[in-house]
Formats: C-alpha cells, structure tokens, sequence
C-alpha cells in the first residue's frame, strides 16, 4: 500500500524525478512520466540514450554540469540550468541533486528532482546575475576548461570552448587557441600517447590521465586531465578540465624524500650507537695498555696514535648522531685551532685541494659542542673541495672578533670570525640565498643538506653564518662564535692518564658484554669494586640486594639505552624511589640526548659519554663522590 502511494505520487507529480547510474555503466535507471511535459522526451527515450543526460543541457552550460559532477560535495542548494527541449527550445530549470557515494566515496549515481521554472517571474535583472556567476564561476576557477569537437578520424579536433584560465596560464589570447590545432600545446613525448588516450576515452567515456601542457613562451607545466567523452548535436565532444599539479608532485617527492631521509636518520642512529658501544671497548683497552707500556716509549706513542685514531671515529659517529637525532650542542670550553686542522686534513684526504690555516696567536677560546662544529667545518671544507674539480687552495682563517658597528646582526660581545675561503666555480646569484634551505642542492647527487645542519648548528651556538660568492671567482663563508674572551694559553693543559685511586662500591649496568668487561677494569684500576647488571631490572635488583645486604653501593653508572630492555631513564625513577639520595651518572653514545644535555632534571647527578677513556672516568666518578 505505501509503495503505491509513493508511485502514484511520484508518477503524479509535475516535476521530473530520474535517477541516473554513473557506475558501472551510465544511464538512466528511473525517469518519471512528468519528463515529456519538461523536456518534451519520453521515459523509453531516456532509457535509450544514456548520452540525453548531456545532450539535454545548452552547451554554455555543459562545463558547469561537469563541475558538479566533479564537486558534489560542493553542491548544497538547487542550481539553475539550461536544457535544450526536444523541439529546440532553451528552457531553464530548477535542479536539486541527491548524491548516492559507494563506500570508496566515488560518486555512483545521482538523483535529480528538475523544475521548469522558465515562466516563472524572474526579472530580466535576475536571469543576468545568474548568467555572470556562471560565468565568472566558469573563467575565474583556477582550473583549466576546453571543450574540444573531435575531428571524423577522431584524433584532434579543434577547440570550441575555454574559459580566461586556460589563456592566462597557456599564455595564448582567446582568438589563438580557436585557430590553433591542440597539437601546439601538448608535449612532444604525450603527442605520441594522444592517439591511445583518446581511444581509452572513446571507449571509457571518462578517463583521467597525467600530461605536460607546454606554454606560449616554451615552458613546461604538469597537468592532472580530467577527460569526458559524449555526443552534443551529433558531433563527437570532449570536455577536458586541466588542474595544475606541479606543485603537488614538488610535495610528494619532497615527502618521498623526508620518509627517506627519516629512514636513513633511524638507520644511522643505529649504527652510530653500536659502533660507539665498540669504540667504548677497545678506548677502554687502550687506556688500560697505555697504563702498562709507559716505560716502552715507542709503544706508548702507537698507543697514543691509535687513541687519536678512535677519538677521530667518535667524532664522527657524533656528527651520524647530530643528523639522525638533532637536539642541543653539549658545549665546553675549546680551543678550535687543533679541531679545525684535524677536520682539514680529515676533509681532504685523498684529494687534489691543499689548505692553509692562519690562526690569531691570541685566538679566544668558545663554548662550544666541539662535534658539531667539526661538522661545520667538515661541510663547508668538503664543499668547497668539490667546486674546485681540478684543485687549489682553501684558506681557513680565525681571529678575534668585536663588532663595532650593526652591519651584521651580532650582540655586543666578543667572537671569534673563521673564514672558509675557495677559489672555485661560486655560486650563483639566483642561488646564494636559497643555499641554507633544506633540501636545496645544485648537485646532481647529495641531500641537500649540508649546509642547512651547518646554518642549524651555528644558531644553535648563538652564532651567526653569511656568504659571499662570485661566480668564477670562488666561494667565502664567514662565521661567527661567542667566545669568553681568553686566549687558549689560560687554559690549564691536563696530564694524559692522569687519575686519582678511590675507595668505594659501583654498580654498572650496560647490555653490552664488551663494555661491561672493559669497565670492570677499568674501574678496578681506580681503586673501586664493581659489580654489573645488563638491564635497569637486573641493576634494580642488585641494587636492593646490596641495601639487604648493609653493602649499598655508593655510585651507579645507568646506560641509557637498553634495546629490548628497562633503559636507564626509568631505571633511575625506580631507584630514586628507593633512595631518593642516590648518587648516579647517566652514560650514553647519543651524545645530544635529552637526558644527558638535562641530566638533572631526571634524577641523576652526572654523565658520561661513550667512548671514555680511564681519564674521563675517573673524573666523573671522583667528581660526585667527593662533593
């Protein structure tokens, strides 16, 4: 009983109700009788000509059907179109659209309630408004529209239709495109592909497809084509809607490049951390040797070298560290005459570029985190390598620095200016102000970015970075770095293995055997009793055991990271909970963790970071246990 009402009224009403399938194949499912009286076409006509959905609409508005097709989401209120009626008449019609989506969200089929509102009492004033919003809607969107007429061979026609977009960025007024054959703005190399994609359209009805649009003056520009295929006024018509996505595919391979780039960071991390967890052993085994063979002098000096040799590989597991974590320089006083010849040298191995170092006698030390500002000088120095294929010199200079006037954007206090100066290709003055940008590289190979660490480190320091180049003629960086004020022979040179005997109980927890047998001892030879744990629940248990015991340990050593373990940050909030006195040192080869660059805001009393010599042990530990 209800199912007929609704027929009957349906079947009754003067408006016309259909329903039209997109997918799987488009045409009409249901089309009320009332579509004589608006379009002058039967029920049976629609069902057999799918394409009388297109047809029907006056052409000057065909590019504004697509557009609701294209955006049904944006279509919240009843639109006014034109349909052509059977017997040639425009009339204009009242349409309200009921989108059906398929789970996916593509949109399936619509239903359509049309009103014929052409004798309705519209003011001339009125029907022009709505004419010019069309218009403007159809000019002024930022998509490109051409309506083309497929010639009989059905390869290239020629343009009937365009809206002011397609001029304005194609370059070409009006009057050209309608003489030109399509042919003049399609790429050379999707030429060839035209035939087959108008084919696939043919055939499909609507296509989607990618093509480079070259413009007037020669330029190339991505375009993502949205195609639709169908007969007006027994010709062959497309409708091609052009959106620019250019930068788009910039995002994309920037993002592609990113989740790269994280990957590599987490890989180097990684490594970086296991390869200090070795250096960690065999620095702690020089230490010990060094110890041993001070009376065989030549030997004490290969042990020396190779001591230098491991620090060097710190270093640079350091700078892997900086790049896959970031974070806070660790800063401590230095003298940077050493670090920059050691980088130098490191930088140029193997090259044909020589270098000359001019240092200030009186050079200031500064605060600085001397790994990262070897990453610095690392970048710039290899930088400049590369613009000299068939090599030269680089000149380092460093001296003492006071502005004395607001030409740069310095604080008023002391600095230290070195000078990375080459006389390669330059660079560019179209580039030169993109060169710190992430990602910005003139190179055929490389990441870009060099110099955006470089520029992150030097502002992470309170410094500051500037370039001058001239193409040709080479390449100079200034930086410049807070410094105290003193020169390097104030500082009180320390006595290699050098180190106090103490009395007392440690408790080291490390997953690494190697280093966990190393320490052993390593802290025997300091006079002290250890015993280890290789994860926090381990250390934990020892630790009340010894307290049990009335044989507490007087120090922990906590390593921060224990892959699949109990780290050494909630480690020490259990132990604090026991002993919220609890004197402890954090160790770790991420030098520029959070927990070591804020040590005490996590409960401990000092850090240490691996690799460490005997030295720098001792000094950690004599240092908290003695105040």
């Amino acid at each position: 009983m209800n199912n007929n009402i609704f027929k009957m009224l349906v079947e009754n009403t003067q408006d016309l109700i259909f329903l039209y399938n997109f997918i799987p194949t488009p045409r009409f499912e249901y089309v009320s009788p009332s579509s004589v009286n608006i379009n002058g076409y039967t029920p049976e006509e629609h069902y057999a000509d799918p394409d009388l959905f297109y047809k029907l609409v006056s052409p000057d508005d065909l590019p504004f059907l697509e557009f609701i097709r294209e955006n049904p989401k944006m279509i919240k209120k009843p639109v006014i179109m034109r349909w052509m009626h059977k017997d040639g008449r425009i009339i204009w019609t009242e349409q309200k659209y009921v989108n059906i989506f398929d789970k996916q969200g593509s949109l399936v089929a619509i239903e359509v309630i049309v009103r014929d509102i052409t004798d309705e009492k519209k003011t001339e004033f009125a029907l022009r408004e709505s004419e010019k919003k069309f218009r403007e809607l159809f000019h002024d969107i930022n998509d490109l529209i051409f309506l083309f007429k497929l010639s009989k061979n059905k390869k290239f026609g020629k343009i009937i239709e365009l809206n002011n977009t397609a001029c304005r960025v194609l370059g070409y007024s009006r009057e050209e495109f309608f003489t030109m054959s399509p042919r003049v703005f399609i790429d050379k190399k999707n030429l060839k592909e035209m035939p087959k994609i108008v084919e696939e359209l043919i055939l499909k009805r609507r296509i989607d497809f990618e093509i480079f649009l070259v413009d007037k003056h020669g330029g190339k520009i991505l375009f993502d084509i949205n195609a639709h295929f169908f007969r007006l006024d027994c010709e062959n018509v497309i409708l091609a809607i052009a959106r620019d996505i250019t930068e788009r595919k910039k995002i994309e391979k920037e993002l592609l490049k990113t989740q790269k780039l994280e990957a590599i960071s987490i890989l180097a991390g990684g490594i970086a951390h296991d390869f200090n967890n070795i250096l960690s052993a065999m620095l702690g085994n020089i230490s010990l040797a060094k110890l041993y063979e001070k009376k065989d002098e030549k030997l004490y000096e290969i042990l020396k070298d190779t001591e230098k040799a491991i620090f060097r590989a710190k270093s640079l597991t350091n700078q892997l560290l900086t790049f896959s974590k970031g974070g806070s320089p660790i800063k401590k006083t230095a003298f940077l005459g050493e670090l920059i010849k050691n980088t130098a040298i490191f930088a140029l191995r193997g090259s044909n570029v020589k270098y000359k170092i001019t240092l200030s006698e009186d050079l200031w030390t500064v605060n600085v985190d001397k790994d990262q500002i070897s990453q610095v000088i690392n970048n710039l120095v290899i930088n400049a390598r590369e613009s000299m294929p068939n090599g030269g010199v680089i000149e380092i200079i460093g001296k003492n620095f006071t502005p004395q006037e607001n030409y740069l954007p310095l604080k008023k206090c002391n600095y230290i200016q070195l000078i990375i100066k080459d006389n390669g290709v330059g660079i560019s003055s179209e580039n030169i102000n993109k060169i710190f940008d992430p990602f910005f590289s003139t190179k055929k190979t490389g990441s870009g970015l060099g110099l955006a660490s470089t520029y992150s480190i030097i502002k992470n320091h309170d410094g500051y970075i500037t370039v001058e180049s001239e193409e040709g003629i080479g390449t100079t960086f200034y930086i410049y770095l807070p410094a105290d004020g003193k020169s390097q022979i104030t500082i009180d040179k320390q006595e290699d293995d050098i180190f106090c005997k103490g009395k007392g109980k440690i408790l080291l927890m490390d997953d690494d055997y190697d280093i966990r047998f190393v320490a052993k001892k390593l802290i025997s030879q300091l006079g002290y009793h250890a015993e280890f744990a290789s994860d926090g629940i381990e250390a934990i248990e020892l630790y009340k055991k010894a307290i049990d015991s009335k044989k507490p340990f007087d120090l922990v050593i906590i390593d921060l990271t224990i892959p699949g373990g109990m780290g050494g940050k909630e480690t020490i909030e259990k132990l604090i909970k026991i002993n919220p006195n609890i004197k402890a040192i954090v160790s770790s080869g991420y030098h520029n963790d959070p927990v070591i660059i804020n040590f005490e805001e996590y409960g401990f009393k000092g850090f240490i970071t691996k690799p460490y010599t005997i030295t720098e042990l001792d000094a950690a530990i004599h240092n908290l246990l003695n105040n």
